[in-house]
């Protein structure tokens, strides 16, 4: 006889406790940065053990017109050379924001390497 479940109008109900437990729920950690024109969202992830994985990404929000557009970027060596003004990283991040916002993704970057002490593995 199972005593972590009742049946009522014959749908099975299950212990809220042991609900909770079956879920497989992750940490993170983020960092964003704001301002008119767009959003930068970075997050890591924790592993099972609880320490964070070395590599991050970033959600970018582009504000400057409605419905604002979103990206997604996880590509750590790309933020590396951002960082290191590599043309090729530069030309393709110009390609979807202005040199403003490009310019404070770099500072955004630098902060969180530099002084948060993420990391960036390539």
């Amino acid at each position: 006889m199972i005593r972590d479940r009742i049946q009522i109008d014959g749908v099975w109900y299950i212990k809220e406790t042991n609900a909770l437990e079956e879920l497989d729920i992750s940490e993170f950690e983020g960092l964003i940065y704001e301002d008119t024109k767009a959003v930068f969202e970075a997050t890591r992830m924790k592993n099972d053990e609880g320490i964070f994985y070395k590599d991050f990404d970033i959600k970018y929000t582009d504000k400057r017109q409605k419905p604002w557009k979103e990206e997604h970027w996880d590509n750590t060596t790309w933020f590396k050379n951002i960082m290191n003004g590599d043309i090729t990283a530069l030309s393709s991040a110009l390609e979807v924001m202005d040199r403003e916002t490009l310019s404070n993704l770099q500072r955004f970057l630098k902060y969180i390497i530099d002084l948060k002490k993420w990391e960036i593995t390539t």
